[in-house]
Order: structure tokens, then C-alpha cells, then sequence
């Protein structure tokens, strides 16, 4: 698809439209939560922060650059005309499908495990 782009021909079907919106769509809920945190800003705990909970923001800022870089890279590729982003936008999307993995199953950690509901705590029927 990419190198038909590249070639100057025209590409259609679904699955180059479906990409650009599904990608368009993940920047914009992206920019837009991260407005939120920022206007809003995080949970404050009441006692000092201990590794595990900076380890946890550290992981939650990384998840949002790397969100933010897959649609930039896709953008930047499409519009570009360049594929010298297109292999540097796969790599980044497939680490990004690990720290989605890893972003669940910690959650899960803490609440089935630890035992600290935090599952409950971003359930809208608390």
C-alpha cells in the first residue's frame, strides 16, 4: 500500500482509509485526555510517592509519547511521501502494543493480586 503511495499510483479501498482515521482518531482522544490531565491534574496521594507509583507515572507518560509518535509517524510517512519513517512507525507501534499489554496485566496484577481494586477505582459504577 505504502509503496503503491510512494509510486504515485492511487490507493484505495478500506484498509488505507480505515488507517488514516483509526490513526487521526488516536491522536485527537490522545491530545484531547492529555489536555484533561493537564487542566485537571493527576491524583494527588497523601503520603510520599514510593517507586512502584513512579514507575507507574513514568509508564504513563511513555504510553502517551509513544501514542502519540505511532499517528505522527503514520502522518508524517503518508503525507511525506517518504518510507524512511514508515519501518520507524512499525517498530514504534508494535512497542506500543507492549506497553498496552503491560498497562493491563499490571492492572490486573494490582487488583486480582495485590488486592488494591484499583480496577474498581476507573469503573464508571462505583
Amino acid at each position: 500500500m505504502l509503496d503503491a503511495h510512494l509510486a504515485g499510483e492511487p490507493v484505495i479501498g478500506l484498509v488505507p482509509v480505515w488507517q488514516i482515521w483509526a490513526g487521526t482518531l488516536l491522536l485527537v482522544l490522545v491530545v484531547a485526555r492529555l489536555t484533561v490531565r493537564f487542566v485537571t491534574g493527576a491524583p494527588k496521594t497523601t503520603e510520599q510517592p514510593t517507586l512502584a507509583q513512579r514507575a507507574a507515572d513514568i509508564g504513563h507518560w511513555v504510553l502517551c509519547a509513544v501514542m502519540l509518535a505511532v499517528p505522527a509517524l503514520g502522518a508524517i510517512t503518508w503525507s511525506g511521501m517518504t518510507n524512511s519513517t514508515g519501518g520507524l512507525q512499525v517498530l514504534v507501534m508494535n512497542g506500543l502494543m507492549l506497553l498496552i499489554l503491560g498497562h493491563a496485566g499490571m492492572a490486573i496484577f494490582h487488583h486480582y493480586v495485590l488486592g488494591d481494586k484499583v480496577l474498581s477505582k476507573i469503573s464508571p459504577l462505583r
